[in-house]
């Protein structure tokens, strides 16, 4: 935690992972330490999000498709061959947001396979299971660390 202002200053996760579909697009994370931290994600097709309360504010076109403790999110319903940008903000210890991440993304065609990648790598890649997602055919997800197509 930074004395100065009481935010903390360590990432609060690590392996991040990124899957990408024609409707869907998926990202699976690993929490550092023994707690989780609260997440807040907002997308936009127009741009990222400057601060945490965008959505709620009806600023510049931000919806938001997260916000929880957990190690995976699914955001679905999009359209193909778009692109998309997400913010992620993680709540520190002072109770502000602070800004976590920002990855834009572009959904594949319809036919196109699924793909994933890493995007915040400390370990073995599990890129493999955002793919297996089925995020082509909308998977199910069974767990934090198991994707299974239907």
């Amino acid at each position: 935690m930074d004395a100065a202002d009481g935010r903390d200053t360590v990432e609060p996760w690590t392996n991040v992972q990124v899957g990408v579909g024609g409707h869907a697009v998926a990202y699976l994370w690993e929490w550092v330490g023994d707690r989780p931290r609260r997440l807040r994600v907002l997308r936009s097709r127009s741009g990222f999000a400057a601060h945490a309360d965008e959505a709620w504010q009806g600023v510049g076109g931000q919806f938001a498709v997260y916000e929880g403790e957990g190690t995976s999110l699914r955001d679905t319903g999009l359209a193909p061959l778009t692109g998309y940008c997400y913010t992620f903000f993680v709540r520190d210890d002072a109770g502000g947001w602070r800004e976590l991440l920002r990855e834009s993304v572009t959904t594949v065609a319809e036919d196109e396979k699924p793909r994933g990648r890493p995007l915040l790598h400390d370990g073995p890649s599990r890129a493999d299971e955002v793919i297996g997602a089925g995020l082509g055919v909308v998977g199910l997800l069974l767990d934090a660390h198991t994707w299974l197509a239907p």
